[in-house]
């Protein structure tokens, strides 16, 4: 083609390129190398020519008369009249001269011709001394001659003894004659033509040292006969001298005349003629003699004659038996009209040629003359004599052994090609076999290469699900292990092409673009053109006429939907064509599986796919082309096996590299149940030509990704359909699934499928059986991908998925980006277009992407390690890319559009370029937008560079759509500038905002001084900081950061794109009080100019502050001038802490950008308050004690009365070691109380004047005001056991978020408005006889009383709480008592109820057993009070009193605290916010007191409510008691246990909250679901009696109990109820390890499940309650009676029985307690002795079975009673004898049906949760999973 850009190098060029004229005379093939050769008389030349490849040209030698000439002069050189690609011709030069030759034109165009000529000298006489060792000898030697030419050797001292001397040449002798001192004669022997080394032995003088040499002549005298028959055969005999009789080789016209050596002398060769083609009449040719040294030729030695050439037109039969017998008749011309003979027996089968030899004209010609010595199948005499083999039988071929089919077969149960040969008779045939196996180099033929069969052969394979398999090959099978499998129909010139113009529905004529030689009845298929899902209009139709110019079809019936045929010009010039294709599916090679009709009626079905055969490849060997298939324009249907790995239609398995020696091409696929061409570990396979149709699985398949070579092309697959009998990868299957990117995948189509056209998935390491650790396709180079196209699929036309980084070389090591370039796609109408997921240098190029519905490409990941930057040299590219939004021609509605263009990844490193996007123009789709991935970060992921350069838009308004903080990008126009998201933290001087770029969010152009960073972080803590939102806030505005689930670097974190050079505060929200807070944060992209700073304002003062490492801070404010990276500084007056995070750094970083010229920062932020200065823990001092606490109040008490002087306002009071103080009057508001001593709170008297003498005695009320009370060793008491306090007693407790915190050494933080106790605390209230209740009667809304269900001693003025009824947890409400009923039993509120709430009572039918259904009624109010003090910023700050018992270290003294707190009122208690086990700041909690005693600790009785945290909470604490409280408005769990040994008993919880949308918040990804109730981080917790009523999340999250047979020390759970919630009791990655056990519930209205456990155990028990009722089971049902013997002694039949419920099902119960007794009944029936054995035994699942029952004592018409609970069951009546006979019962048992739901079998392993005593009532939940 030429354009190859040349450089010559030399001197004396011209410096004017004008004056240099270049050009080459010849190319490779157009010059004689060398074109001048200059010889001596008698040397041979020779000349050998082969033409270049695809050039066409032909050479010869020809003597012609000058250097220009190239006509035959008739000079000596002559090669022939013909000229040849290839050949040579050897001359023997006689006489010395100048021989011009030419080649003669060597091209059609007789253009060119290649000249030469041979100089020749005569060869001069030469003369050498030569010397002997005796004397001297001078000989001198000139002559040479033939064999027998007598040679004279002349010089001196030789001697006249001729018997003395001996001469030989070449070793052989020659004889000598005569000699004399000054010569010797002697007589040449027999030598091959061509010069040897003469040699003289004197005997008495030795040898000679001579380099005489003589040329024995290599003459060639004459050929007879002269002339002969073309088709060669003829005996020639050449004359001459010097033939070496073992070497010499002779050519006629340059073609070999094999020499018959056995006849051969040096004189004559006889040899046989050449067969040659020439159309001339006679052709004139130069026979040549060529030895090993010399050659020699004559012109016109023999002639090819066409008038002496016989010619056989016929041969009678063509084919004949092995044995011989087979009588011909051969007919033609040049010989008489016809022979007759009869063939010889031959050992074996083979295709030969007639030979019919005229005398010494020679062979005629055998170009029709064919024979066959073969075997039919249908002659007795191929199998011995013995019929053909007939149905089910088993057929050998054996080595050596050609058989030609033909007839057609039964179904034989095996045929056996074992060496031999199996050929198809040109006929219509049909060969039958459940299965066929090619073994020991066999071969079976339909057809050849070149010679393609031409009728109908078909090979059904048989068989089914049930068949016996062969080893590897299963069954129904076609299977090459070692030989040939030939298959070569009819060729299909154009097997597929596209339609024309459009087929309407209803058309029955189809317009092709190409003409084709397809026929009538031919099946075919036509691709949808529809949208994404319309494979249904993929349609198979039969043609009934084609046109004469073979481009329009008429069908045998319409279609059902159009198919499009158009050409469409789009805006920016783009021509697209828009056309179905239709493929060819008939062939007149089929191999099929067999539909049998039997196996549906006679036997039962099988799997649909499983009727279908196989063809599999799979040799012992790989690598060897043992096993080789060429399957050329065959028809496969019916293949495939469901269900078997394997099985596939084609399969070529483990064959490793067959070198392009096997191949599919031309053939027709169809309706198959498992793929189409399977190529597993094999290489270098051609697969071409291709139509496959209506496949199910993977079509085109690349299994393991150690395949490599192999070539796919020109291929056509429609209808490619999910398939749920293989792999996940056959679930959504690719027409072509490629896992070895070292292919070649070109000029392919996909249409009409349910999901990819091409798939590339490369693992780690090649699968399977082809692992190889050494191979990584993950970084395999493309091979090629070019020019492929997809349309009318439900999901991509290209998805590169999973990973994919090319490297250079491939090797697992390679670290060199390589860029792999995917060229040439072209696809419309699928859901997106094309799509990589995790990848490296990948570059899409030349893309026509239209009409597809979600993307025309998307990018989600770029791996940064795997590019080398941005750019097509190492990077991640789109280029050259047309992508358009909608194409209207193509019927998708006025509505349709492309939603997004180019969806960029979430990663740095992709560019865009050149790329066209066309028609975004409707409100629905854009040119740009942004990836999410879903599981993994569906939304808001951005943050990420990628640039754009030299795109174009037309007709595309809407240029991107966004997400918020969705995409950062650089776009290359006219100027430079950035697109991104519109933001608050624009600077509007820089950034507007663009209607073009406003898709679904409004987008912003910045000009290039304005820069961005992302900014992303996780791990905050405390954990109260999760799922709130992040406050940004810089000069231009603020910006709300959510925190979501899902993110591509942090998840369950925040990402921001933030713009550069700018400072922010940050803040969390509903959570800005929090100091003490941590987080891991990482800003991307920083240049060397580039900076943030980032200002957090805290509550309190923190000590201590980390950012990127722990250098100290700054002296003076942030600036990037003065400062680098990581430096930070803290305003002590206004709490500010700032940071600055740039590309301005001393220190050596990573660079994990794409952009190498960029940084990023990782930030692990730590903000903290220490006790100790400078955070550094001082030298412990040595242990010391404080002064024991008196239990009694000593005499010498300090009180107001005794001249104390009271504390003022503001104080900090301390009541020191060693003394008691009573406080008898109420404090002024304190700031710090410090009890180190004892300080009593007494409850004393109101004075008795004031009052009736009659009256009750009145207490007065204290109040206690402090913002801290800490009790530090020391003692605080109101009221003690045995005396409760009788007054009022408020300690009521101030701050607010501002407050500064109390800390504490080696302990934890107080906070403030906190009671701390790390000595001892004593709080006894007025107990009550009842807490809590039900309700006796439904109370209705906008009733004011309460029906009790028991009296109650509450108070008028009293608060109660009462729970929801409903699934609406704020349905719980707070009433103050305005009267109790005389028996306590009624309350009137002061206000009605707002709500409903109901009390039921129900009965279980058909039993004793009932259960309530009631609203719970609280006792709110207590005489002791600890409440948080009310300010205007309290509810929004929900920050209120805190009851805090812990343990500190201080000088030497430990601190540990004890609380007796009983009957204790809490009222806006909680801090809300502070919920970690390091400082729970609930409304009561035990910390890390290790082990405590019951009476040291505990809480019981009391009431909280109205609170901003979880009520109680118990961490590393053992032996607590939490009783009989009373739990209202949680902010989070109620109760929290995470401790050990603690019992929860008897506790109501009402409205538990969930902080997720506490105050109206929306934390969606807030994935904290409280409990009421939490213990599952708790061991060897009790729960009993309790109730959670109103949860929003979870009434109780457990681990269980452990399982029967476990060990097991603690109380048993029961009792415990939870209604109006969404989940009842909560297993989430919960559980005891082995096994748990959950027991003791009665779950109703539970919105989502009653029990919900999601866990991965070993075992799953479930139980049934020994309580008084049971839901489940209805009766006892008798299964087999009892048999008693005639006599007394143990039972002939043990009794066997079941529970069910009221469908009589058997209810599975597990191994339980329930036990169902036996006992005797007489006649009377009254009870009576005589029943022995264990008469009472568990359940076991539904069964209860007795083993040794026995009747002891004699008695008539017994009877055998069986009791469970309520239910019971009698067997009939049977009498015992005392005699020792036997006698069978009176009547015959009666078994019932067994209709079990679950089965009698043990309950089968799920998890390791075991349910007992789960009760369901009624309608409990609305959609709950029942268990029990």
């Amino acid at each position: 083609m030429g354009g190859t850009t040349l450089t010559v190098a030399g001197s004396g060029f011209s410096n004017n390129t004008s004056d240099n004229k270049i050009s080459i005379a010849h190319g490779l093939g157009y010059a004689w190398d060398p074109n001048s050769l200059s010889v001596l008389v008698g040397d041979t030349v020779k000349w050998r020519w082969e033409a270049p490849a695809f050039q066409g040209a032909a050479y010869g030698v020809l003597s012609v008369s000058s250097p220009s000439e190239t006509s035959y002069n008739g000079g000596p050189l002559h090669s022939g009249d013909t000229n040849t690609p290839k050949g040579f011709f050897v001359y023997r030069f006689t006489a010395p001269g100048v021989y011009y030759y030419s080649s003669g034109f060597i091209d059609g165009a007789n253009l060119r011709s290649l000249q030469g000529v041979v100089k020749v000298e005569a060869r001069e006489e030469r003369s050498g001394g030569v010397s002997v060792r005796v004397g001297g000898v001078e000989a001198r030697h000139v002559a040479g001659g033939p064999s027998g030419a007598t040679v004279t050797l002349t010089g001196s001292g030789f001697g006249d003894a001729s018997q003395l001397v001996s001469v030989t040449i070449n070793d052989v002798v020659c004889a000598v004659s005569a000699a004399s001192d000054t010569q010797v004669q002697c007589t040449a022997g027999d030598n091959p033509g061509g010069t040897y080394k003469v040699a003289l032995l004197h005997q008495v003088k030795g040898h000679a040292q001579s380099d005489v040499e003589f040329t024995h002549e290599l003459t060639l005298s004459g050929v007879q006969p002269s002339h002969g028959s073309f088709a060669g055969g003829a005996l020639l005999t050449v004359q001459g001298s010097g033939f070496d009789p073992q070497n010499a080789t002779v050519t006629v016209c340059g073609e070999a005349c094999e020499v018959l050596r056995e006849t051969a002398t040096s004189s004559r060769l006889d040899c046989r003629s050449p067969h040659i083609n020439d159309s001339r009449p006679v052709v004139s040719c130069v026979v040549a003699v060529v030895n090993p040294l010399d050659a020699v030729n004559v012109s016109d030695g023999y002639a090819y004659k066409s008038e002496l050439t016989p010619m056989i037109s016929e041969v009678s039969p063509r084919r004949g038996g092995t044995a011989g017998g087979t009588r011909l008749t051969i007919s033609g011309s040049g010989f008489s009209t016809h022979i007759v003979c009869v063939t010889n027996s031959q050992r074996q089968s083979q295709e030969t040629k007639v030979r019919l030899s005229i005398g010494d004209r020679g062979v005629a010609t055998t170009d029709e003359a064919d024979f066959f010595y073969v075997d039919v199948w249908s002659s007795r005499f191929t199998w011995g004599g013995q019929p053909p083999p007939e149905k089910g039988t088993f057929a050998v071929i054996t080595k050596g052994q050609t058989i030609l089919l033909d007839t057609s077969t039964p179904v034989l149960k095996m045929l056996l090609i074992q060496g031999g040969t199996l050929v198809f008779d040109e006929a219509d045939i049909e060969l039958q076999a459940e299965n066929i196996l090619i073994t020991d180099g066999g071969a079976l033929q339909i057809g050849q290469e070149g010679a393609p069969f031409q009728h109908k052969a078909i090979i059904t394979l048989h068989g089914n699900l049930r068949s016996p398999e062969i080893p590897v090959y299963g069954t129904k099978t076609l299977g090459v292990r070692e030989g040939v499998l030939d298959l070569h129909g009819i060729p299909v010139p154009i097997p597929w092409t596209h339609l024309a113009e459009t087929a309407a529905s209803g058309s029955v004529t189809l317009t092709l673009m190409k003409a084709v030689t397809w026929k009538v009845g031919d099946d075919i298929v036509i691709a949808s053109t529809g949208h994404r899902h319309s494979q249904k209009e993929n349609e198979q139709k039969t043609i009934a006429a084609v046109s004469a110019d073979g481009r329009t079809l008429t069908l045998t019936g319409p279609l059902e939907y159009s198919h499009l045929g158009v050409t469409v010009t789009l805006p920016d010039g783009t021509v697209f064509e828009g056309r179905a294709e239709v493929g060819l599916l008939t062939r007149n090679v089929v191999v099929r599986g067999a539909v049998h009709q039997d196996w549906n009626t006679t036997i039962e079905a099988c799997p649909e796919g499983f009727n279908t055969g196989c063809i599999m490849f799979h040799a012992p060997k790989p690598d060897e082309n043992l096993a080789v298939g060429r399957l050329s324009y065959v028809e496969v249907t019916h293949a495939g096996q469901a269900f078997k790995l394997g099985r596939y239609p084609i399969h070529w398995h483990l064959m490793g590299d067959v070198a392009g020696k096997s191949y599919v091409r031309g053939c027709a696929i169809h309706r198959t149940f498992n793929r189409a061409v399977t190529i597993h570990n094999t290489h270098n396979l051609l697969v071409e030509h291709n139509v496959i149709f209506d496949i199910m699985g993977g079509a085109f398949f690349i299994e393991d990704g150690i395949e490599t070579g192999n070539v796919l092309q020109y291929n056509l697959a429609v209808f490619v359909k999910q398939s749920t009998s293989l792999l996940n990868d056959d679930v959504t299957p690719a027409a072509y699934w490629v896992t070895n990117p070292n292919n070649v995948v070109r000029h392919n189509v996909a249409a009409g499928g349910t999901h990819f056209g091409f798939w590339y998935r490369m693992h780690e390491h090649p699968d399977g059986s082809s692992y190889d650790g050494n191979v990584c396709q993950r970084k395999v180079p493309l091979g090629e991908f070019s020019n492929n196209t997809v349309h009318s699929h439900g999901w991509f036309g290209i998805w590169i998925f999973k990973d994919y980084y090319p490297m250079k070389d491939g090797g697992c090591r390679s670290k060199t980006p390589e860029p792999a370039v995917f060229r040439g796609l072209t696809a419309w109408n699928c859901e997106k277009g094309a799509e990589w997921v995790n990848v490296g240098a990948v570059q899409f190029k030349d893309f026509l992407l239209l009409n597809n519905e979600k993307a025309g490409i998307e990018a989600k990941r770029i791996v940064q390690w795997a590019v080398g930057g941005f750019g097509e040299a190492a990077g991640a590219t789109m280029s050259d890319c047309t992508i358009v939004g909608h194409v209207d021609e193509l019927g998708l509605g006025a509505d349709y559009c492309t939603r997004r263009g180019v969806i960029a990844p979430l990663d740095d490193g992709l560019s865009v370029l050149n790329t066209k996007f066309v028609n975004f123009d409707r409100s629905s789709c854009a040119a740009i937008g942004v990836a999410a991935i879903d599981g993994t970060c569906p939304d808001r992921c951005g943050g990420w560079s990628v640039r754009f350069s030299g795109n174009q838009f037309f007709n595309a308004a809407n240029k991107a759509g966004f997400s918020p903080k969705s995409l950062s990008t650089e776009v290359n126009g006219n100027i430079n500038y950035k697109v991104v998201p519109m933001s608050p933290l624009l600077d509007p001087a820089h950034c507007t905002q663009s209607a073009q770029w406003s898709v679904g969010f409004p987008g912003a152009v910045c000009d290039d001084t304005v820069a961005f960073h992302r900014l992303a972080l996780n791990n905050p803590t405390p954990s109260s900081l999760k799922a709130k939102d992040i406050i940004l806030t810089n000069a231009h505005g603020s910006s709300v950061v959510p925190y979501l689930k899902k993110r591509m670097t942090h998840k369950l974190g925040w990402m921001a794109l933030i713009p550069s050079r700018q400072k922010y505060n940050w803040f969390f929200q509903d959570a800005d009080h929090i100091t003490n807070i941590t987080y891991s944060a990482k800003f991307y992209g920083f240049g060397s100019d580039q900076y943030v700073i980032i200002n957090h304002n805290f509550t309190q003062s923190p000590d201590r502050f980390r950012v990127i490492d722990d250098r100290n801070g700054s002296a003076a404010p942030l600036s990037f001038s003065d400062n680098e990276n990581g430096d930070w500084y803290f305003d002590e007056s206004a709490n500010n802490l700032e940071y600055i995070v740039s590309g301005k750094t001393s220190q050596r970083r990573r660079r994990s950008s794409v952009d190498r010229s960029m940084k990023d920062t990782a930030v692990n932020f730590k903000a903290y308050r220490c006790f100790y200065p400078d955070c550094i823990t001082p030298t412990p001092p040595p242990p010391a004690t404080l002064a024991p606490i008196p239990t009694h109040r000593p005499d010498d008490f300090i009180s107001a009365e005794n001249n104390f002087s009271a504390p003022v306002e503001g104080a900090d009071v301390v009541v020191p070691s060693g003394t008691w103080v009573v406080l008898d009057g109420d404090t002024p508001p304190l700031n710090k109380l410090t009890v180190v001593g004892v300080l009593e709170i007494p409850d004393q008297a109101v004075n008795a004047s004031s009052r009736s003498s009659r009256a009750a005695p009145q207490y007065r009320s204290v109040v206690l005001d402090a913002v801290y009370v800490s009790i530090q060793g020391g003692r605080l008491i109101a009221g003690w056991d045995d005396e409760p306090f009788r007054g009022q007693l408020l300690i009521r407790l101030r701050g607010n978020h501002l407050t500064p915190d109390w800390l504490l050494p080696q302990g934890p933080n107080q906070g403030s408005k906190v009671l701390g106790v790390f000595g001892t605390l004593e709080l006894f209230g007025l107990p009550h006889d009842v807490y809590h209740t039900k309700l006796a009667s439904t109370a209705e809304a906008g009733s004011d009383s309460l029906e009790l269900s028991q009296p109650v001693d509450w108070q008028v003025g009293d608060e109660v709480v009462v729970s929801t009824t409903s699934y609406d947890t704020w349905e719980t409400e707070k009433h103050q008592i305005a009267a109790v009923s005389t028996d306590g039993r009624v309350l009137t509120l002061k206000r009605p109820l707002d709500h409903a709430h109901i009390g039921e009572a129900h009965s279980v039918s058909g039993t004793s057993s009932s259960y309530v259904l009631a609203a719970d009624v609280g006792l709110v109010t207590r005489n002791i009070k600890i409440i948080g003090e009310e300010y205007p910023e309290m509810m929004s700050e929900s920050f209120g009193a805190r009851l805090l018992v812990g343990s500190y270290s201080s000088d030497g003294i430990d601190y540990k605290g004890k609380a007796q707190v009983r009957n204790v009122e809490f009222f806006h208690s909680g801090q809300e916010g502070w919920t970690d086990d390091d400082d729970p700041r609930y409304s009561v909690a035990f910390l890390n007191l290790g082990e405590v005693s019951i009476e040291d600790s505990y809480i019981q009785g009391c009431a909280f409510h109205d609170g901003f945290s979880p009520a109680i909470g118990v961490y590393g604490t053992e032996g607590l008691s939490v009783d009989d409280n009373v739990v209202h408005h949680t902010v989070g769990e109620g109760i929290r246990i995470w401790g050990d040994r603690i019992t929860v008993r008897r506790n109501l919880v009402m409205m538990s909250l969930w902080p997720g949308s506490y105050q109206d918040r929306e934390e969606n990804f807030n994935f904290d679901w409280s409990a009421a109730i939490e213990v599952n981080e708790g061991t060897n917790v009790v729960l009993q009696h309790n109730i959670v009523a109103g949860y929003e999340r979870v009434a109780y999250r457990i681990d269980g109990e452990p399982c029967p047979g476990s060990s097991n020390d603690n109380e048993k759970w029961l009792q415990n109820e939870a209604h109006g919630g969404l989940f009842g009791v909560y297993l989430n990655k919960d559980g005891l390890p082995g096994c748990s056990l959950v027991q003791g519930f009665f779950i109703w209205r539970s919105f989502d499940y009653a029990v919900y456990f999601q866990e991965a155990m070993e075992e799953v028990t479930r139980e049934e309650p020994a309580v008084s009722f049971v839901s489940s089971v209805s009766a006892l049902l008798l299964i087999e009676e009892p048999e008693a013997g005639e006599f007394v002694g143990p039972l002939q039949q043990q009794p066997r029985l079941q529970a069910v419920d009221q469908l009589g099902n058997c209810v599975s119960v597990g191994v339980t307690s329930l036990a169902v007794t036996a006992s005797l009944k007489g006649a009377d029936g009254t009870a009576v002795d005589g029943l022995g054995g264990n008469a009472t035994i568990l359940f076991s699942s539904c069964w209860a079975n007795f083993t040794d029952l026995s009747i002891e004592e004699r008695g008539d018409d017994l009877t055998m009673v069986f009791t469970l609970k309520t239910w019971g069951a009698e067997s009939r009546a049977f009498s015992v004898k005392e005699t020792p006979t036997t006698q069978m019962p009176t009547t015959t048992a009666a078994v019932t049906e067994d209709w079990s739901l679950f089965s009698s079998a043990s309950p089968a392993p799920v998890s390791g949760l075991c349910l007992a005593s789960v009760i369901y009532a009624v309608g409990c939940c609305s959609d709950a999973d029942f268990i029990c």
